[in-house]
């Protein structure tokens, strides 16, 4: 995988489907961006990192010990204890049509 941000070699890109970062400013994400994950990366605060709760991931910023949405929808925030965190996002590719 080519990036312009060094990543260790088994990062990885998924496209996104979640509307839990639509609202950060500068730091957006929206469906149809894609995200590259670097597994090894350890989240600091302000990081947005991928998450798996239960069945579900998605993505949320890390501000220890909670991890937030930045949406328009009204998401709660989560306890980093109740979650898996699969990585931190390191750059978004975003959708331009």
């Amino acid at each position: 995988m080519q990036t312009t941000t060094e990543v260790f070699p088994n990062s990885y890109t998924i496209p996104v489907t979640w509307d839990t970062m639509d609202s950060a400013g500068r730091k957006s994400i929206f469906p149809g961006d894609k995200i590259v994950v670097d597994p090894k990366r350890k989240p600091k605060k302000g990081d947005v990192v991928l998450v798996k709760n239960t069945s579900e991931i998605t993505i949320m910023e890390y501000q220890h010990p909670y991890l937030l949405t930045r949406s328009t929808k009204d998401y709660k925030s989560i306890d980093i204890i109740l979650v898996d965190i699969l990585g931190v996002v390191v750059q978004v590719i975003k959708t331009m049509i």
